[in-house]
């Protein structure tokens, strides 16, 4: 995963820089978090981000 933003920052919930590989394995239908968004502004503005 990656964001488009400099400003939108991702981590894995785990803190470590790699995942394992069953960690993206998700079912259909189904939701698992991943990864925390955390957005830090260096000044007030509208922005847009797109996480991939």
């Amino acid at each position: 995963m990656y964001s488009t933003g400099g400003d939108l920052h991702l981590e894995l919930l785990s803190g470590l820089q790699e995942g394992q590989k069953a960690m993206w394995n998700i079912p259909p239908y189904h939701t698992q978090p991943l990864m925390r968004a955390n957005f830090v502004a260096r000044r007030e503005n509208n922005h847009t981000a797109y996480v991939r």
